[in-house]
C-alpha cells in the first residue's frame, strides 16, 4: 500500500467520524428571566390602560353646575356633578378648607372674595368655577320679610282668607298649621279648618328660607260644650248658697282672642330656636322610632321641610324624603353635618347613615 492511499484512506475515515458528530448547540443571551420580565410588563401595561379606560371621562362632556340664592358670605352654597361615567369627585374650594369627595357638596364661605372652586373627576378631569363672594353674610332685608293678613279667630268649616302684601314677593309657600306639607302657592289663599285648636300659619316667599313669617290663628268650633257645675257652699245656717262654674275646655282657646285687634307691631327677622347637631341627631332617631315627626323640628327649619339632604355621598334629597325613609327602621349614623344661616334656620344636611336589618 502506498502512502497515497494510506492518506486517502485516513481522510475518508477523518470524514466518517465528521460526520457523525453531534452539531454544536448556539447559546442564546435571551434568557427565561428576561422573557418572564417581557410578558408581565406587558400585563402591567394592559392593566395601567384599562383601568385608565374604566375611570376615562371626557372632559368636554363634564356635566357639573353651582346653585345658590345668593352668593354672599354666610350663604348656602350647593355644588353638584353630574357626568357620565364620573366615580371619584374632588372638590376644592380654594379657601383652604378641606375638600369633599363626593358628587353633591354644600358650602359656606366665611369671608368676602374671589374663589376659584375646582372639581376633579375620577382624578383625570378637571372642571372650574370662578365665584365672587360679597357681603359680611347673607343680607335680610326687610322689604322682602312676608307680611300678610289673617283674621285672629275663625270658626270651624267657615273659609278664611289671607292676603300677603310683601313688596317683592315673586313665589309663596303657605301652611295653614293644619299639616306639614305646603298647602297654597299664590299671594291670596282660602282655607277651611276642620278641626279646633291654634294654628300657626307660615309664609315662605322666593323660595329663601330667610324669608319667613309666621302667625297664630285660633279656630273655634261651631258650638262651644261648656261642662257647668253648681257646688253649694253654705255660708250661714240660712239658705244662702254660692254657685262657681268651671272653666270649660274651650276657655284656654276663648283667652287667645283678643277683646281688640293688638297694635300692629313691625316684625323683623325672628332667630329660630338653637339645637345642636347632637340634639339634631337624637331628634333623627326619635323620628325613625316613631316617636317624633319631621313638624317637631318646624321652628328649627324655619317651616321649610324641603331643605337639600345629601345622603351618603350618592343622593340629594329633602329632608321630608329623609324622614319617610328613615321612619320605622332602626339606623346608624356614622357622620353628620348641619349648614345654618344667621337666622340659625337649618339650611341644608350632609349625612351618613345606614338602614340595620334587625
Amino acid at each position: 500500500m502506498t502512502k497515497k492511499q494510506t492518506a486517502a484512506e485516513s481522510g475518508e475515515n477523518t470524514l466518517q467520524k465528521n460526520k457523525h458528530k453531534a452539531p454544536k448547540r448556539v447559546h442564546s443571551n435571551f434568557s427565561g428571566y428576561v422573557y418572564n420580565t417581557f410578558i408581565l410588563t406587558i400585563i402591567a401595561t394592559s392593566v395601567v390602560f384599562g383601568l385608565k379606560r374604566r375611570n376615562y371621562v371626557d372632559c368636554e362632556k363634564a356635566n357639573n353646575y353651582v346653585r345658590a340664592s345668593s352668593y354672599t358670605v354666610g350663604s348656602l352654597i350647593q355644588f353638584q356633578d353630574n357626568t357620565s361615567g364620573a366615580k371619584n369627585w374632588e372638590w376644592d374650594f380654594g379657601d383652604g378648607s378641606p375638600t369633599i369627595n363626593r358628587a353633591q357638596a354644600l358650602h359656606k364661605f366665611e369671608k368676602a372674595g374671589q374663589y376659584t372652586v375646582t372639581l376633579t373627576i375620577n382624578g383625570n378631569c378637571i372642571s372650574e368655577h370662578f365665584l365672587n363672594i360679597t357681603g359680611d353674610g347673607p343680607p335680610i332685608d326687610s322689604t322682602y320679610m312676608p307680611v300678610f293678613d289673617l283674621p285672629k279667630s275663625v270658626q270651624i268649616g267657615q273659609s278664611v282668607k289671607f292676603k300677603d302684601k310683601t313688596t317683592h314677593a315673586r313665589s309663596w309657600q303657605w301652611r295653614f298649621g293644619d299639616g306639614s306639607e305646603i298647602n297654597a302657592t299664590v299671594r291670596e289663599p282660602s282655607h277651611v279648618y276642620t278641626s279646633p285648636g291654634i294654628k300657626t300659619v307660615s309664609l315662605m316667599v322666593n323660595h329663601d328660607p330667610n324669608y319667613i313669617t309666621t302667625k297664630k290663628i285660633v279656630v273655634i268650633p261651631k258650638k262651644e260644650i261648656r261642662k257647668k257645675m253648681e257646688v253649694p257652699i253654705k255660708l250661714k245656717p240660712v239658705d244662702h248658697y254660692l254657685t262657681v262654674t268651671h272653666r270649660g275646655p274651650m276657655d284656654e282657646i276663648r283667652d287667645e282672642i283678643p277683646l281688640a285687634p293688638p297694635r300692629e307691631e313691625p316684625e323683623g327677622p325672628k332667630l329660630a330656636p338653637a339645637i345642636t347637631d347632637e340634639e339634631f341627631e337624637q331628634m333623627l332617631f326619635q323620628i325613625a322610632n316613631r316617636r317624633k315627626t319631621k313638624e317637631d323640628l318646624f321652628d328649627q327649619l324655619c317651616g321649610n321641610f324641603d331643605i337639600p339632604v345629601v345622603k351618603n355621598d350618592k343622593e340629594l334629597i329633602t329632608f321630608s324624603e329623609l324622614c319617610k325613609d328613615i321612619k320605622g327602621r332602626k339606623i346608624k349614623i356614622n357622620a353628620l353635618n348641619i349648614h345654618r344661616n344667621d337666622l340659625r334656620c337649618i339650611t341644608g344636611v350632609t349625612i351618613f347613615y345606614r338602614k340595620k336589618l334587625f
